[in-house]
């Protein structure tokens, strides 16, 4: 099998999600996933869902009508999630790898969480147009990245001619659909 430069070695990763565990015990996820506007029934895609701190967050406030897709290029993240999905009985997060391009219909995605992976996407010109035709219309791209400046966070996103700057709450940057 060949080796992808890009793909947290698994005791990397192991590290990671202990440092996240604390993180999230000092300032629980759903806290900033509140400000987001999250509605009960949404799908939401967490693109680079990393141990799933966000995307089982989500799940209270999406509730059982809901759904959650958890995308990561690492399939020890995704395998990650799932168990903790199914020890928190959370059944509606499904795990997504993905190949070549984002495989979800057009539309189908309410809200689009990009969370601290927006710094290290080498290729946003295929990411970016995948992203939009994934979200709905009147969707939320929520992006929040402690490696990046703000106003670069700002540029980033909007210098794809995709998404237009909503506002900032305290916790992540919101962008509309173009």
């Amino acid at each position: 099998m060949e080796h992808n430069k890009n793909i947290m070695p698994k005791t990397h990763f192991s590290f990671m999600s202990a440092m996240f565990a604390v993180r999230d015990f000092l300032v629980p996820r759903n806290k900033i996933l509140e400000e987001i506007n999250i509605r009960p029934g949404d799908v939401i895609l967490d693109f680079g869902c990393g141990p799933g701190s966000y995307c089982l967050a989500a799940a209270n406030l999406v509730g059982e009508s809901g759904r959650i897709i958890a995308l990561d290029i690492n399939p020890v993240a995704l395998a990650h999630v799932q168990k903790r999905a199914d020890k928190q009985n959370i059944e509606i997060i499904e795990t997504l790898l993905p190949n070549g391009g984002i495989d979800l219909p057009d539309e189908g995605v309410n809200v689009v969480f990009l969370f601290d992976v927006l710094h290290g996407l080498k290729n946003r010109g295929d990411i970016f147009p995948e992203i939009r035709r994934v979200i709905k219309s009147d969707g939320i791209l929520a992006v929040s990245d402690h490696h990046m400046k703000d106003q670069h966070i700002i540029e980033t996103i909007t210098e794809s001619g995709r998404f237009e700057y909503e506002g900032i709450t305290k916790h992540a940057f919101r962008f509309r659909p173009i």
